[in-house]
């Protein structure tokens, strides 16, 4: 795990999408960090705990392919 500090203005998704190229991935930051669960905005030199996503995986194909 990783630590980030956010700035002025920004939002657990933007962060998500600067982080990981995905906005769709905020509820990880979101669980990683309880106590800022109820901000919308980030006043600025907040320290967020970045969790490591998984590893990718591999797509296995079907035997016919």
């Amino acid at each position: 795990m990783t630590s980030y500090i956010a700035q002025t203005g920004e939002t657990f998704d933007a962060i998500a999408r600067n982080l990981w190229n995905d906005e769709r991935l905020f509820q990880r930051l979101v669980d990683a960090n309880p106590q800022y669960r109820t901000v919308v905005f980030f006043a600025g030199g907040e320290t967020l705990n970045v969790p490591d996503l998984p590893a990718a995986t591999t797509t296995i194909k079907a035997p016919w392919e």
